[in-house]
């Protein structure tokens, strides 16, 4: 492995996502109920559909974040970020894009919210002022809600009001989406928790949540704290993004995170169970400013197909009970090129 291969696997990775990105910037993702079939089975128990969510396209953009040498990266991102802003409402994101058929009566959620919003600010586009609607959306030990829903404590914030009332003009589609779907309207998830700290930062307002991401680690809970987030590599990767953006408090858990990553390290310098872990477990040690063997960085680059792209894997799951999961290969090629990036970084800065 040297700089010219690691060149190479970006550019072709880039060059994949280029191709497979919508017209108006969204990359479609994969539904599964079965993630241990073959890849493109597409019947029966298997990546069963396409849908189109918006949370994919948002996390492959903050990827892309770390390729801003590549021209048709920076091509990519300005159309994510079109992308966004045409599903933006009263400064909130959904999950389901605005076409699909559950939009009008799923609840718009603080994760994507948050997600978005850091996204767009990260490229200097101005999106209505959503802070203190999140702020406003926390329970009574001041961490956040996963939900902009109605409940019974009343929320005052005309913001909140304008987004939660249109609930009431779904009643019967409302009922059933929160007796048919794994959530509840006071649902608290750490990674969601550790994403809006990402988007809003420090402050008197955020030190819960950061002493609640301390705990969920030192507990060794990573696994349970989150209804939607069921790999622990993936909450490590959230949370460790918080230490890399300057939340020192973090530096507890930093070598705790490192010692379990680093306890799933296989022989060929992968992590876990697939490419996609191993990527994240690379961009986590990343954000911890930590060392990556050089054997991890081959695995990426044995791994990548020859049409530039990596595995399609689970990212994210519907519930705890991970019934149903989203993935897709554009997903995994952007945090195995945010890893790649970033590696060379820092190869660049040992030169």
């Amino acid at each position: 492995m040297n700089i010219t291969e690691i060149n190479k696997s970006i550019i072709n990775g880039i060059e994949f996502l280029h191709k497979e990105q919508l017209a108006n910037g969204e990359f479609i993702c994969y539904v599964t109920n079965n993630e241990h079939i073959k890849l493109y089975n597409l019947g029966g128990k298997g990546w069963y559909r396409k849908d189109s969510t918006v949370f994919p396209t948002i996390l492959i953009g903050n990827s892309l974040l770390f390729l801003n040498e590549e021209p048709k990266s920076d091509a990519i991102l300005s159309k994510i970020t079109d992308f966004l802003l045409e599903q933006e409402n009263n400064g909130v994101w959904g999950h389901y894009t605005k076409n699909h058929s559950i939009y009008k009566f799923a609840p718009f959620d603080a994760d994507d919210t948050a997600c978005a919003s850091a996204l767009l600010k990260s490229q200097n586009i101005n999106v209505p002022d959503n802070a203190d609607l999140l702020l406003s959306n926390r329970n009574n030990k001041k961490l956040f809600f996963t939900w902009f829903t109605l409940r019974f404590k009343l929320n005052l914030n005309l913001l909140y009001l304008r987004i939660a009332l249109p609930e009431l003009k779904h009643p019967v589609k409302s009922f059933l989406f929160w007796k048919n779907f794994p959530c509840a309207r006071n649902d608290v998830d750490a990674v969601v928790n550790a994403n809006v700290l990402y988007y809003l930062g420090k402050s008197a307002a955020t030190l819960p949540v950061i002493n609640y991401l301390i705990q969920v680690i030192i507990e060794g809970r990573e696994e349970e704290c989150d209804k939607w987030y069921k790999n622990p590599f993936t909450v490590y990767y959230f949370i460790s993004r918080n230490y890399y953006c300057g939340i020192g408090e973090l530096e507890q858990i930093r070598q705790l995170i490192a010692d379990r990553i680093m306890a799933k390290l296989i022989y060929d310098g992968s992590f876990g169970n697939s490419v996609l872990d191993s990527a994240l477990a690379v961009c986590t040690l990343l954000n911890f400013n930590l060392p990556v063997k050089k054997e991890s960085i081959d695995f990426l680059l044995k791994e990548q197909s020859y049409n530039g792209s990596w595995k399609r894997r689970i990212f994210y799951y519907g519930g705890p009970k991970k019934t149903v999961g989203w993935g897709s290969e554009e997903l995994t090629t952007a945090i195995c090129l945010e890893a790649l990036a970033r590696y060379k970084q820092d190869l660049n800065k040992q030169n």
